[in-house]
């Protein structure tokens, strides 16, 4: 009996020593990483591409045979592709320390895992600053105090940390206290506009920089209103004019349209044409139910639509039809207006040549033409001739620089201002309007500008 015991012990010493081979062996002939590098990047980079075919060794299968996949990540993205990995971090400003962890397996489903230590080094960034284009007031009406910080971010640094300062000032006396920015005019009567850039750095002594203008307008000045898309209001003194502003989009954002109810009231309502993200015969009806005086000028087919809704309109609609090359003008509410054919595609579109008081404010529609064709008809019409507060064109002329030294050539105004541009491509005119001081990207929805008198 004492032999059996014996036996029996031996046999399952044998089994576990045979299970402690058994897993060596598998340890052995599974695939080993070896040399594991750190991965090191800084805030904001991009880390390199890994090959894992580098890291990695069996002794049975080649490198190409193995499969890899992720089974721990931490805040830190990762993907395999085939034999390559990909780090990014969470976001643009993360930084820290962080581990993936790979598992690689061989065809006979021996597996190893590997550890990726992975850091991102913290970087110092610059403010972030978003001036308004335009700070404005009335001749003889103190400036409000300017909060800045409103208009800039820093992700390193609090707002009191900041340091502010301003410089360009000639006609006005401008300071920067406790992150405010402070303005008067030197001259009580002094009217006009004035650039003032103005500065902010961080601890680190990284700065950003923009170009603010400040405005004071005279009682003659002009205002003009962005609605939505191509459609602006032009106010001066009392009189209002509404360009392609009373359609679907602007009336579901802002109700009141619909009503007239101020600022949106007007005594004429311009369309260039009759395409639904200019005009809305609905909106329109409604409209003018709402503000008995106001006129419409529009191409005919816009108004016939109109007083298929309420012919009673009839009195206050003025529908234009224009011949190829042509133009005509008018005066209701004894504001000058003149209409010129701009074609788009088939539909007429005109463009208006609006002049209230000493103001001249064109507005080009929505025109489809090439270029050339574009700049044969602003000559015809010699467009050039006229001395514009604000030219409202369509954006292919300020594609490129050629087509914008056109746009001068042709067109002689203050501020030319880009409309009818796509939500998506407002950055590339912004980063143009930074270089080209006359150039005016209007991307905020009721954004006002003042142009005091020429």
């Amino acid at each position: 009996m004492p032999q059996t015991h014996f036996q029996w012990g031996l046999l399952v010493f044998l089994l576990m020593c045979l299970a402690v081979l058994s897993s060596a062996l598998a340890a052995w002939t599974a695939p080993q990483c070896a040399g594991m590098p750190l991965l090191i990047t800084d805030e904001g980079g991009v880390f390199a591409p890994l090959d894992l075919d580098a890291l990695v060794q069996d002794p049975e299968y080649t490198v190409a045979e193995l499969a890899w996949r992720i089974t721990e990540a931490g805040a830190i993205l990762v993907a395999v592709v085939g034999h390559t990995a990909y780090f990014a971090a969470p976001h643009t400003d993360w930084f820290g320390s962080d581990k993936v962890v790979l598992e690689v397996c061989n065809p006979a489903g021996e597996c190893s895992t590997c550890g990726i230590d992975l850091e991102v080094m913290p970087v110092n960034d610059p403010p972030s600053l978003a001036l308004p284009h335009q700070i404005a007031t009335d001749q003889g009406v103190p400036f409000a105090s300017i909060d800045l910080a409103e208009y800039a971010t820093d992700i390193d640094d609090p707002d009191s940390a900041l340091e502010w300062s301003v410089e360009g000032q000639r006609n006005l006396e401008a300071s920067i206290r406790d992150g405010a920015l402070f303005l008067a005019a030197l001259d009580e009567n002094w009217f006009g506009v004035e650039d003032l850039t103005i500065r902010v750095c961080d601890t680190a002594g990284a700065c950003a920089e923009g170009v603010v203008q400040v405005a004071v307008a005279d009682e003659d000045a002009l205002t003009i209103r962005l609605i939505d898309n191509a459609g602006f209001q032009l106010r001066w003194h009392d009189v209002g004019v509404m360009i392609d502003a009373v359609y679907k989009d602007p009336a579901s954002r802002f109700p009141e349209i619909l009503t007239a109810t101020p600022p949106f009231d007007a005594d004429v309502l311009l369309f260039t044409h009759s395409h639904p993200d200019h005009f809305d015969p609905d909106a329109v009806a409604q409209y003018m139910a709402a503000q008995p005086t106001a006129l419409l000028v529009a191409p005919q087919d816009a108004v016939d639509r109109v007083l298929q809704i309420d012919p009673a309109l009839a009195n206050r609609s003025t529908d234009v039809v224009l011949e190829r090359d042509s133009y005509v003008s008018l005066e209701p509410r004894g504001i000058p207006l003149t209409m010129y054919d701009f074609p788009h595609g088939g539909t007429l579109n005109i463009s208006y040549l609006v002049q209230l008081g000493t103001h001249k404010v064109f507005h080009s529609g929505d025109v489809l033409w090439a270029q050339s064709e574009l700049c044969r008809l602003l000559a015809l019409y010699d467009i050039a001739g006229e001395q514009l507060s604000v030219a409202l064109l369509v954006p292919r002329f300020f594609s490129t620089a050629q087509f914008r030294e056109q746009m001068r050539d042709y067109v002689n105004a203050i501020v030319y201002v880009p409309i009818h541009v796509k939500p998506g491509s407002f950055s590339y005119y912004v980063g143009v309007a930074a270089q080209e001081q006359d150039i005016l990207v209007m991307d905020r929805l009721l954004e006002t500008w003042v142009i005091p008198s020429p």
